[in-house]
């Protein structure tokens, strides 16, 4: 599914000079076109100098992410409900020539009691580079030990290894322009899901491996699915 969206933010009969709109479109088309990527360095550098030299000053940030989450649910009684939500996410970002990058995992376990009426909620995250997310999304991996505590201060322990494999792709596409007298900004964003066919691997919660294929029979069962964005903001603003 692609769909190209175009704003304009003055509808007042204005024309920014040729070499200042041309500014930003070719910054755009240096960055990737239709799949945003950092221009190299020196032709980066070429066009910040011949942009300050018209007058002109561009600014460019670079994002991707992508991200895997596994949704565990367990009903081991006509009572009990218990929910295991994992996220894996990789981050990088480029802004004006400084890059920055993350990679973690969280994990948040919801409990219910329909008895007894109580509810229980814990969460936690960790930093790790134990997450391997291919680009087409046709299989990821991550692995980190997270602690997880609720309100009362209360911790569990629940050690991830999930794997992520197949499923349909589905791709969305935006573009946004946004217009004034004296500034042009260009927004482009493409994000794209792919719903996993399995999510196996297992979820250590407490020495307990809630995928272990000889635990008591129960209504449990586990799905996911990951997701890719990459997003670029280029902003030209005329200093004189």
């Amino acid at each position: 599914m692609t769909s190209r969206t175009s704003f304009d933010s003055t509808r007042r009969p204005f024309h920014l000079p040729s070499i200042f709109t041309c500014a930003a479109f070719a910054c755009l088309a240096a960055c990737g076109g239709g799949d945003p990527e950092p221009a190299p360095p020196d032709l980066a550098r070429k066009q910040a100098a011949a942009a300050s030299a018209k007058g002109t000053v561009v600014y460019r940030t670079v994002t991707k992410g992508k991200s895997a989450y596994a949704n565990y649910f367990e009903f081991t009684n006509d009572c009990e409900q218990l929910a295991l939500e994992v996220f894996a996410n990789e981050d990088r970002a480029n802004a004006d020539g400084t890059q920055t990058a993350s990679s973690s995992v969280r994990a948040q376990l919801s409990s219910y009691n329909a008895c007894t009426g109580d509810i229980g909620f814990m969460s936690g995250a960790t930093d790790t580079a134990a997450i391997k997310l291919r680009n087409d999304l046709t299989h990821g991996k991550a692995v980190a030990a997270v602690v997880m505590a609720d309100e009362f201060g209360t911790m569990r322990t629940v050690a991830v290894d999930l794997d992520w494999d197949g499923g349909v792709l589905t791709v969305d596409k935006q573009v946004f322009k946004t217009v004034t007298p004296t500034s042009i900004t260009i927004i482009k964003s493409s994000g794209s899901v792919r719903q996993s066919e399995t999510v196996s691997g297992a979820l250590v919660l407490d020495g307990v491996d809630l995928l272990a294929p000889d635990r008591p029979v129960g209504n449990r069962g586990i799905s996911g699915f990951m997701t890719a964005s990459k997003g670029m903001t280029i902003e030209v603003t005329r200093t004189h």
